[in-house]
């Protein structure tokens, strides 16, 4: 089967539970995959062969709603090839957006040694950019999950990046820190679990519950927690970063500057308020 013959099969297999413009995105993304090459050069080699088995298992999966990024096993955040399973939440743009203004924050500070704190790593994807551009700083990173902190151990060796990945819980937690930190960021679970019947099915079914809903019907739990900790465990003039749920983001904006922060709100790509910087002042 070559490329538009995989394409056409496809398409007819896929169109019952994709749209048209998610059926365009995923062939091509799955086509790169299967045979290592661009969308352009197999544009260009139309007769380039498809391995048909390869391509039955992803379309089985994606008929079950199975996110294309656990099928394949990876998920790229900015230049960096992350491995994902279903113990890691899948990277998104807007957590790259807000890693992205955490490192213009920090651009007059990147020769620096700062104290970096992620609390809920998931697959590790903040502290690798970060590590990769803040050279010097000491980064940390917590998960509950142990599942978890593996996934994101592999992925800082596979770009050879030195951050200290470790377990535990935010709500209770274990460990104690010998100095104060210069960020502290976090993309926590915010989703009550009563949102589950309005959510995609990729997501629900999939993706970890623990990295998403909150079980005690205050989707503010963990803000709380993080801005509790940050008051005692923030340099004066260092910096608390939120990723939020549009609907809460405000209420987080609130939270901190009720905690004495000055505090800033900024949207996402899609005029969606996402993003929450505070900072202690001096």
């Amino acid at each position: 089967m070559n490329f538009l013959e995989a394409k056409k099969y496809f398409f007819n297999e896929c169109a019952s539970v994709l749209d048209k413009d998610e059926l365009e995105e995923l062939f091509s993304r799955i086509t790169e995959h299967l045979t290592g090459l661009s969308k352009l050069e197999l544009l260009a080699n139309k007769s380039t062969e498809m391995n048909v088995e390869a391509l039955n298992s992803i379309i089985a999966d994606l008929k079950i709603h199975k996110p294309i990024q656990y099928i394949l096993g990876y998920e790229w955040f900015g230049k960096f090839k992350l491995q994902v399973t279903e113990n890691t939440l899948i990277p998104r743009p807007e957590t790259e957006e807000l890693t992205l203004w955490i490192l213009d924050t920090l651009k007059e500070k990147k020769n620096q040694n700062l104290f970096i704190i992620d609390i809920g790593t998931g697959s590790g994807c903040i502290p690798i950019y970060l590590k990769s551009v803040l050279v010097k700083a000491e980064i940390l990173a917590m998960d509950i999950n142990q599942k978890t902190i593996e996934i994101a151990i592999q992925n800082a060796k596979n770009h050879h990046l030195d951050i200290d990945f470790f377990q535990d819980d935010i709500l209770n937690l274990f460990h104690t820190f010998s100095e104060k930190f210069d960020v502290i960021v976090s993309n926590p679970p915010y989703i009550l679990e009563s949102e589950k019947t309005t959510m995609s099915e990729r997501v629900t079914a999939y993706e970890p519950h623990e990295a998403l809903f909150v079980t005690n019907k205050d989707p503010m739990q963990f803000y709380k927690a993080i801005v509790s900790f940050a008051k005692n465990n923030l340099k004066k003039d260092g910096f608390l970063f939120f990723e939020t749920h549009q609907d809460y983001a405000e209420d987080v904006f609130n939270l901190c500057k009720e905690n004495g922060f000055e505090t800033a709100l900024k949207k996402d790509m899609y005029e969606n308020n996402r993003m929450i910087k505070a900072m202690l002042g001096i």
